[in-house]
């Protein structure tokens, strides 16, 4: 069972964390709940950000790469809500995850129990041919 933590953001709007830790731990309980055997539960965590305005339902998703170029990102602050990091950028919000970031939400996944899972970063690869 694959149950993907993350995109708190797009529900919860612009000035909050990709993936709050207590909402990860919720959704892990939730999980084990109904599951049980957690050798069968894989957490999807994220390896991206957004930029967005404070009070938007609908930031831009983007790579730690992508916002790597925008001013400002040397001056971002590590949330202890979530361990992200952030900074403003002419009055929007901006965000990403660093290794920082997943060690701590893998931990967090880890002390539940479960111990499979999956990192989602925007853009990947090609799998399946197009025939």
């Amino acid at each position: 069972v694959l149950v993907m933590a993350y995109d708190y953001q797009l529900s919860a709007g612009a000035e909050t964390p990709v993936a709050p830790m207590a909402w990860i731990e919720g959704i892990c309980d939730w999980i084990i709940a109904p599951v049980r055997d957690t050798d069968r539960i894989i957490v999807g965590l994220n390896s991206y950000g957004y930029m967005g305005r404070p009070g938007t339902m609908d930031p831009e998703l983007l790579t730690r790469e992508q916002l790597a170029t925008k001013p400002g990102f040397a001056t971002a602050v590590r949330d202890t809500e979530s361990q992200e990091l952030f900074w403003t950028l002419d009055g929007a919000i901006a965000c990403y995850s660093d290794s920082a970031t997943l060690d701590a939400k893998r931990r967090t996944v880890e002390s539940k129990g479960i111990r499979r899972l999956s990192v989602w970063h925007l853009g990947g690869n090609d799998w399946f041919s197009r025939g």
